[in-house]
């Protein structure tokens, strides 16, 4: 029980991250759009 709930707890965090990190890029690529278009 103690490794499923590790092991989900693990799962989350990692999916949180990815999250960030897609947010983080599309922000980057929206704000070098709007450079270039301005």
């Amino acid at each position: 029980m103690k490794d499923s709930s590790y092991f989900l707890y693990t799962l989350g965090l990692v999916s949180k991250i990815k999250l960030i990190f897609v947010n983080v890029m599309t922000v980057q690529r929206n704000w070098e759009l709007k450079f270039i278009i301005n």
